[in-house]
């Protein structure tokens, strides 16, 4: 009634009486600023760590391709030791203590903001699942055409790194469409997200981790 009143919504009054972002009677209130902070949060972290596995998966291609030489050896290391110094990076900087109510508590939303953020997720979670179905599809194609070309008289050493950065683009699209589906799902599935076995055990990992770090 009060947002009728003053033209305003009940996410922005609430904000502003203290009471956003913060425990509420049943649960923590999460603001539309909140949300899409941790969904940006989300898909930064996703993109980095994507980016640094990728690396990782594409560390051999300079060994197939100049050998066991000295540079071949070198390219290997190098690639592989700045993937392994992304993934370490992208992990240990993330700050996510902001955003850890929103995994330890039942969630409150304008109900005009739920029924946005659910619909937006429905149009969304498609892409992911075709994201998702793509790295099976990436792998298969990419393993289908290495061994034909490896059949057909094709050197090792060229028919393999060929396959590797197919193998990275797959993994990356289904490393940030899980990613992205968890976060939504954290949102809009509340409920159920936070009583998954899966949810339980990768938060209980995460508060381990945080306990050994400074």
């Amino acid at each position: 009634m009060l947002g009728n009143i003053f033209s305003v919504s009940i996410d922005y009054l609430l904000k502003n009486s203290g009471e956003a972002d913060g425990p509420a009677a049943g649960g923590y209130y999460v603001s539309r600023e909140k949300a899409q902070s941790w969904l940006s949060h989300e898909s930064r972290f996703a993109r980095n760590l994507c980016l640094s596995i990728s690396c990782l998966v594409c560390s051999g291609i300079p060994y197939f391709l100049l050998g066991s030489t000295s540079a071949g050896v070198l390219g290997c290391v190098v690639v592989a030791v700045l993937g392994l110094c992304g993934v370490l990076v992208t992990c240990l900087t993330d700050r996510d203590y902001e955003y850890r109510p929103l995994k330890q508590n039942a969630l409150l939303f304008d109900q005009a903001f739920l029924e946005e953020l659910s619909a937006r997720y429905a149009r969304l979670k498609k892409r992911y699942t075709a994201m998702t179905a793509g790295f099976f599809a990436l792998v298969l194609l990419g393993g289908a055409v290495c061994g034909l070309a490896l059949e057909y008289g094709a050197a090792e050493n060229a028919a393999v790194p060929a396959l590797l950065p197919i193998v990275a683009l797959g993994l990356s699209m289904l490393l940030y469409a899980l990613s992205m589906m968890d976060a939504y799902e954290l949102l809009v599935y509340n409920e159920e997200h936070i009583n998954k076995l899966s949810t339980r055990f990768l938060n209980r990992m995460r508060g381990i981790g945080r306990r050994h770090l400074p």
